[in-house]
């Protein structure tokens, strides 16, 4: 009987997280319409628009994702008291997203115009790029709320705007930087001919970038500011830059008896961008798992003397 009381207590103190986190995901909603520059019901009703669909789902679970590290950091908080912080921090994580689709628009897909490839061309490859971008900065959110500052709910809220800048300013470099060492024209590949398979295989890029950015960014804002953002920035270029790797090399290894280039760009072989966008994501799994920073990781080595000999010191 203490057990099931135990469960329900525990229950009924995470009803006010529930609670915020749907009134979060509807404040979502409301702020993808108002500033869409089509009409969502049309276009996924009277359309039956698979690409539009593809990226209003994806930013909606992009918020999900980003408000799973705010729920579970007030776990341990009154219920009302927490619901109301997550509330704050939900208005935050949207805002921050959908700041992040329009540096997608303009930074890292800046050659065409995403909301008329989705509506006119119904462009699966753009949508898959738009997702992965969106899951990206999900990500990344995800791992600045995992460690607020000491200095209250507000600094901390102020360190998840920096943490996210940061972030956001490594994955767009991290696009350039995937765009420049493809063999392929990859805007050319998704704009004019609609390749699915292109498109699929620079959101996994994008995705992938995202989880190894978030695992720099867990329990950042313990130590002082400067410190954690040279620690962040640094892991999130050998990061970016593991994964350019692997991924230039899983096309080689995977694929043995095939131009993979040539399966996506001639072809727009789904099935083998399908095959290399596993890998990437796996590979940054294990990476973000590697790099994930733990309490003390970079605090400086401080030297201590053993008791006996400070005795002995005293004692001179």
């Amino acid at each position: 009987m203490a057990i099931v009381i135990d469960v329900l207590r525990h229950a009924a103190h995470a009803i006010p997280l529930v609670l915020s986190a749907i009134m979060i995901l509807i404040f979502a909603r409301c702020v993808f319409i108002w500033f869409s520059s089509y009409n969502l019901r049309d276009e996924i009703i009277a359309n039956e628009n698979t690409a539009v669909g593809v990226v209003f789902g994806g930013f909606i679970f992009s918020v999900g994702v980003a408000i799973s590290a705010t729920v579970f950091g007030h776990l341990d908080v009154d219920g009302w008291s927490a619901a109301g912080e997550t509330l704050v921090e939900g208005v935050l994580i949207v805002v921050l997203l959908r700041l992040s689709v329009w540096v997608n628009d303009i930074l890292i897909l800046p050659k065409f115009s995403i909301d008329r490839e989705l509506c006119e061309d119904q462009n699966l490859g753009v949508a898959y790029c738009v997702v992965a971008s969106c899951l990206a900065s999900g990500l990344i959110l995800n791992g600045a709320l995992s460690g607020f500052s000491d200095g209250g709910f507000y600094y901390g809220l102020l360190d998840v705007g920096i943490y996210w800048l940061v972030g956001q300013t490594l994955l767009v470099i991290a696009g350039r930087v995937y765009y420049r060492v493809s063999r392929y024209d990859i805007h050319h590949l998704i704009e004019y001919d609609d390749n699915v398979a292109a498109g699929l295989g620079y959101g996994a890029v994008l995705l992938a970038l995202g989880i190894v950015l978030r695992a720099t960014l867990v329990g950042a804002g313990k130590e002082v500011l400067v410190d954690e953002l040279i620690a962040t920035s640094v892991l999130g270029v050998l990061g970016i830059a593991f994964i350019t790797g692997v991924n230039f090399f899983t096309t080689k290894w995977i694929l043995p008896n095939a131009s993979y280039e040539r399966e996506v760009e001639m072809k727009s072989n789904l099935a083998a961008s399908a095959v290399i966008a596993g890998m990437t994501i796996a590979a940054a799994l294990v990476t973000s798992v590697a790099i994930q920073r733990h309490e003390g990781d970079y605090e400086p080595d401080v030297e201590t003397t053993p008791p006996a000999v400070a005795v002995a010191e005293i004692g001179q």
